[in-house]
């Protein structure tokens, strides 16, 4: 213990990070569902079977947030839910130039000890006159297929399967559900969002996943499964730059996500987003490959065990600070910008966590852009938002990441970080 002391002391002096249980590792490379389970649900997903639920999709024209046509594709995917017997719901939603509605199916985790959700999402509406087979009847396919298979099996933890309206004007469906559901804290540990994943000018051997540094365990876990069944897929996994879409709206309050796109995504600018967007552009082939790859991933995440968690209680997402007292932002944020994800702080605050775990803790980490605020082993679980003492005699101003990590006494690691636009004159 005095040396443990001693390595916190030296952290808060130097300013640096090391951190020695390996965090961002929040799962091991490990899973639990067999690879004869995972074969017999590559064995339901086939060209046939993507090809009868596009045509379906398509059937009604453009989907246009504000067209009938986009109601009428939310009730084909509603049905098409329902069939396979999971729980359907819609969630309407309201904003001040827009509204629409989003389709939501669960199925229920096994495990009644956990309240994990996890998500794979796509969104159903389209640009005006656009029919939208790539941009996404392409992802909103995969995920209904996916949902298809799964609903015949059981895992631990809660599978959600969202397909979301309001995509092309400014991601405001995605926006409502995560906001929503940071709010009554719904505990969500992914977002699988498929956009635009059919249409290849290559050989369809590739696939792009976006995500920020916090999901990169997600990415790792896509590109493990698609390394493992390589002989099954036939795909590599490549990050690519920010590409925000409706993951963004789950990041902004804090969630993780990823957005997983074609290889193609800079070369078919010809049918981006119009008339163009035809059925006959989409690779079924392709599609059929991410579409696997995607389940294989969710199923081997769903029977994983979550050893530890930690998130940001305070300050809030999506809220202006004066000092320690909360005020609802006004309304400016809906919109689809980088301003969306920030809570504004002005003066002094403290940074509040929680903490979930069967698990001994070892070390609670804060920082701010990456320089260690303080380090904590026992309870309550809170640090003052600071810089570095060396820079404690100017002002904190601007944009700034709130990261804190824990490690338990058995090397598992967990990571909340939150964006915040910090004005602290002393």
């Amino acid at each position: 213990m005095r040396y443990k002391g001693f390595l916190i002391s030296i952290l808060l002096i130097s300013g640096s990070l090391f951190i020695p249980c390996g965090v961002g590792d929040q799962y091991d490379q490990s899973f639990d569902r067999s690879d004869d389970s995972i074969l017999e649900m590559f064995s339901n997903i086939d060209m046939p079977l993507l090809e009868d639920l596009m045509e379906g999709l398509l059937a009604f024209g453009p989907r246009h947030i504000h067209d009938p046509n986009c109601s009428k594709a939310a009730r084909y995917i509603y049905d098409h839910f329902e069939r396979f017997g999971l729980q359907v719901e819609y969630q309407d939603w309201v904003f001040p130039l827009y509204k629409g509605t989003n389709v939501v199916a669960t199925l229920p985790g096994t495990n009644i000890e956990s309240d994990a959700v996890f998500i794979i999402s796509a969104h159903y509406d389209t640009a005006k006159d656009s029919p939208g087979a790539i941009d996404d009847g392409s992802g909103v396919v995969a995920m209904m297929a996916i949902a298809q298979v799964l609903s015949s099996y059981s895992f631990d933890h809660t599978i959600k399967f969202i397909a979301f309206s309001g995509e092309e004007v400014g991601a405001y469906g995605s926006y409502a559900y995560a906001k929503k559901a940071y709010e009554t804290c719904e505990n969500i540990k992914a977002v699988l969002n498929l956009d635009m994943i059919a249409y290849t000018l290559y050989n369809g051997s590739s696939v792009y996943v976006s995500f920020g540094d916090r999901s990169l365990w997600l990415f790792d876990a896509l590109r493990l499964i698609a390394q493992q069944y390589n002989d099954h897929l036939d795909l590599s996994v490549h990050r690519l730059i920010e590409y925000p879409a409706d993951e963004r709206s789950f990041r902004d309050m804090g969630f993780d996500g990823v957005l997983i796109i074609e290889e193609s995504i800079y070369d078919h600018l010809s049918v981006w987003n119009n008339k163009n967007d035809t059925i006959d552009k989409v690779n079924y082939g392709y599609l059929e490959k991410i579409t696997k790859l995607v389940l294989a991933t969710t199923a081997s995440l769903l029977d994983k065990d979550i050893p530890v968690q930690i998130s940001i209680i305070s300050p809030s997402e999506n809220m202006i600070y004066l000092g320690e007292r909360p005020i609802a932002l006004p309304g400016f944020n809906i919109q689809s910008t980088p301003i969306r994800g920030l809570t504004y702080i002005f003066g002094s605050s403290t940074v509040t966590v929680n903490i979930s775990t069967d698990e001994e803790i070892d070390l609670i980490y804060f920082l701010l852009d990456d320089r260690v605020m303080g380090v904590i082993r026992d309870p309550p679980y809170e640090c003052s938002i600071r810089s570095h003492w060396q820079y404690d005699r100017f002002p904190l101003f601007g944009k700034h990441r709130i990261r804190v990590y824990v490690c338990t006494q058995n090397q598992h690691t967990a990571i909340d970080e939150m964006d915040i636009y910090l004005i602290k004159p002393f």
